[in-house]
């Protein structure tokens, strides 16, 4: 067999490989999307106090800091059997939602960019947009950035956690200040909008199939908390479920070929295939907000349940940062935060269960402590450990039967990015490095 092999690829977050297997005519038989590192957290937070875990997860991921942290504090409030008081609740949906913000654009101006405008780097992409214009959306971005320096702590990973609620109030000038770069973030998010949208093509598009959307809804799409949905690919719930319920649908299957677990919803002995992210809540409904809600309908003509057409979701993180920013701003504007921020009225468990939803997609953290506080149970499940089995599937419909050489590589590339994976997630690396190899076996 001759190994061919691109290392690294570049714009995504973690170290994955695509292993392509070609018949004798140099034909696609198989794909295989594979995680090369090695994941530890479940194991680094055992006999940690329940109460730094938090802070401590916040740094499985650079990018997606703030939603393990709140997804984790979520944990902790069951742990301890409280709810957090309003207001405590307001802020941390603040910092979830400018993560959301900061993240979506970030996938699209760094990552997503070079492949919408068909450069192979951002500097160049850059200049194909306008230098100026990327001067711009950075700067806006960054004011979702500053949201969650104020109120989280420290802009990167965050500290302010404290079961039942919040440590830090946000002083006068800075809810003014949220309430500035809020309307500064819609601003952000219908302008990245109007860019994807004239970028973006056509794109494929697959059959759903065997492939169902799994994603958090209250009224529509919910980021903080709500019922978790599974819909089939005729828009038809097939299955639903609680925080506390998860463990009894959600399943992990070990994969000899990747050191990241795939995760399944599984009812009556099936498993489901599931897509997760921003292609499931989509399916959920943005109609809370003007303008998003404006976007969402125009958007439903052309995206259907039935079929994916994967680089549509870069319109989707678009659509996503302008409902999070008009979110943000109906919190900032309708809040003083004056009210309480902790609430003591523990009434410990010992067992917590976590659920938001990422920018990737559904996230959860289940914990369980011993007499003394201390983790002895962790449990983490990541959107893209659902998305795995999705892009696996997808890449195989795509690819199969194409003849194996380059341009089979820049497909994949293009496909695994439109899912936005986040690898660092999935399963922590030891040595930090950002690589995806590509590897094509050919039979003689």
């Amino acid at each position: 067999m001759r190994r061919i092999e691109i290392n690294p690829v570049s714009r995504i977050e973690g170290h994955a490989r695509v292993t392509i297997f070609a018949d004798e005519r140099d034909r696609v038989e198989r794909v295989f999307f594979q995680t090369t590192e090695l994941r530890g957290y479940e194991k680094l937070v055992l006999g940690l106090p329940a109460e730094e875990v938090p802070r401590v997860v916040s740094t499985i991921c650079g990018i997606c800091r703030a939603v393990h942290f709140t997804a984790a504090l979520k944990a902790l409030d069951g742990v301890f059997g409280v709810t957090p008081p309003e207001d405590a609740e307001k802020i941390r949906r603040l910092v979830l939602y400018a993560n959301v913000i900061e993240d979506h654009a970030a996938s699209l101006l760094i990552l997503a960019l070079p492949d919408l405008v068909g450069e192979r780097d951002i500097f160049s992409s850059f200049n194909r947009i306008g230098v100026d214009v990327a001067k711009n959306l950075l700067k806006k971005r960054s004011y979702a950035v500053k949201v969650i320096e104020m109120l989280a702590g420290r802009f990167l990973h965050p500290v302010s956690a404290v079961p039942g609620g919040w440590s830090k109030r946000p002083e006068r000038k800075e809810v003014e200040l949220i309430r500035r770069y809020s309307k500064e973030l819609v601003q952000l998010g219908m302008e990245l909008f109007d860019l994807v949208h004239s970028l973006i093509g056509e794109g494929q598009e697959f059959d759903v199939k065997s492939l169902h959307y799994l994603a958090t809804s209250g009224r529509g799409a919910e980021f903080y908390d709500g019922i978790q949905r599974v819909m089939n690919g005729d828009g038809e719930e097939v299955l639903s479920f609680s925080e506390r319920d998860y463990d009894a649908f959600v399943r992990e299957r070990v994969e000899e070929h990747s050191y990241a677990k795939n995760a399944v919803v599984n009812a009556g002995g099936q498993d489901f295939e599931v897509i997760t992210g921003v292609a499931a809540r989509f399916h959920a409904g943005f109609e809370r907000y003007d303008l998003s809600s404006e976007l969402y309908r125009g958007l439903s003509e052309i995206i259907k349940p039935q079929v994916i057409s994967p680089v549509r979701n870069y319109l989707l993180r678009a659509l996503e940062v302008v409902y999070c920013a008009e979110a943000m701003v109906d919190i900032a504007e309708n809040t003083d935060f004056a009210g309480p921020l902790v609430n003591k009225d523990y009434r410990i468990t010992r067992e917590g269960i976590g659920i938001v939803e990422a920018p990737r997609g559904t996230l959860i953290h289940h914990y369980r402590t011993d007499g003394s506080g201390n983790v002895v149970k962790a449990r983490i499940i990541t959107p893209t450990q659902f998305n795995i089995p999705a892009m696996n599937a997808l890449l195989n419909e795509g690819l199969r039967g194409r003849e194996a050489n380059a341009e089979a590589m820049i497909y994949a590339e293009n496909l695994i990015r439109t899912f936005d994976p986040c690898m660092a997630c999935s399963t922590h690396s030891l040595d930090g490095k950002t690589i995806v190899k590509f590897e094509i076996v050919r039979k003689r």
